[in-house]
């Protein structure tokens, strides 16, 4: 099984900052946005 991964990009490039479960994501393109990591990952199942 693999383990999630949420990646930002910057400047052309992927970053991967840690984002805990209840930790709400920070987005610059959709900054009304109010996602946390759990939501994403449930989500995605």
């Amino acid at each position: 099984m693999c383990n999630p991964t949420l990646c930002v990009a910057r400047a052309n490039r992927y970053q991967m900052p840690a984002f805990r479960n209840d930790e709400y994501l920070i987005s610059s393109v959709f900054a009304d946005l109010r996602l946390t990591a759990q939501q994403v990952f449930t989500s995605a199942k």
